[in-house]
């Protein structure tokens, strides 16, 4: 902000005097997060996040209470502020105060102050906060009846820039990155699991363990719901094969384009990529040919999908 201690006063009002400084006191450029503040309050999800967490602290020596803390830094990532550090020049922030719960008069906590709170969190704690994330979904879809839950897993890259522990380059994405797993569910789009892995990871390696907890208890709310897992070629693996078929979950995974599969269904792109020309719009074609994995090929680990027959619909 520029440094501006000049005073303009303006002789219009013939009664009033308006004078215009640059005195802004507690000002914010964050407003937006007030309605999601109030969300917040409606639902109670950071007073459950701190309810998983334990304040070793002792409490005649602390400014700073542990749901504050976790507010503070949990909106402070929803506006935008990825690291601790950017809390050193947002002490003062009103909108931040007012979303932490912190009297307007009195700072919010320092950048090592959250750095600790950060680093105290145990394995323990973080699958418990983990599993909130269903407990969420339920909250809010738990008064419908639900027939059919399709839960879609994939990786995402996350790039890291300096010398973060177990971030390391992954051949695929080209960089330096972890690899966080993530579940989501497909109609609400709500995310119901995150594993945060290094950067070379194999995808599939921890992703029934992720799935387990949240697969028992949506059963537990839906007994009667089918559930489909979904996912790329990287968790077209016989360990997931027999996860899903294992806990009686349907799946749907892509496998690895082999020369024979390309063979098999160059004839529906050809197709396909006709009608795009001619109509203009994108389409939407379901189906697969028959096709029978040979011994040595990954697919012919798991007996479910040795062979499967598909009619392709007309075009």
């Amino acid at each position: 902000m520029t440094d501006c201690r000049e005073q303009v006063t303006f002789s219009f009002h013939p009664c009033i005097e308006v004078v215009a400084d640059f005195q802004g006191g507690q000002i914010s450029s964050d407003a937006g997060l007030l309605p999601v503040i109030d969300l917040d309050r409606r639902l109670g999800w950071t007073a459950r996040i701190a309810e998983v967490l334990h304040d070793d602290r002792e409490a005649g020596k602390t400014e700073h209470d542990l749901d504050q803390l976790v507010r503070q830094r949990f909106f402070g990532l929803l506006a935008g502020y990825e690291d601790c550090n950017d809390h050193t020049r947002l002490r003062g922030d009103p909108i931040l105060k007012v979303a932490a719960g912190k009297p307007l008069r009195k700072p919010l906590a320092s950048q090592p102050t959250l750095g600790r709170l950060e680093n105290a969190v145990t394995a323990r704690e973080v699958a418990q906060l983990n599993r909130l994330l269903a407990e969420q979904f339920i909250q809010v879809h738990g008064g419908r009846t639900i027939n059919r839950l399709v839960l879609d897993i994939d990786p995402t890259d996350d790039p890291c820039h300096g010398h973060q522990q177990l971030a390391l380059f992954n051949g695929f994405y080209g960089q330096y990155m972890y690899l966080p797993l993530l579940v989501y569910e497909r109609e609400s789009g709500m995310l119901l699991g995150v594993r945060l892995q290094s950067g070379n990871a194999f995808p599939a390696a921890r992703a029934a363990q992720l799935l387990g907890p949240i697969v028992r208890r949506l059963r537990k709310q839906w007994p009667q719901a089918r559930i489909i897992v979904r996912g790329d070629a990287s968790f077209g693996c016989p360990q997931m094969y027999r996860f899903c078929e294992a806990g009686g979950l349907g799946y749907i995974f892509g496998l690895k384009a082999t020369n024979p599969l390309k063979t098999r269904t160059d004839g529906a792109l050809a197709r396909v990529k006709a009608r795009l020309d001619r109509t203009g719009e994108p389409p939407r074609h379901l189906g697969a040919p028959r096709h029978r994995a040979g011994a040595g090929s990954p697919a012919s680990c798991s007996s479910g999908l040795r062979r499967a027959r598909v009619r392709l619909p007309p075009l």
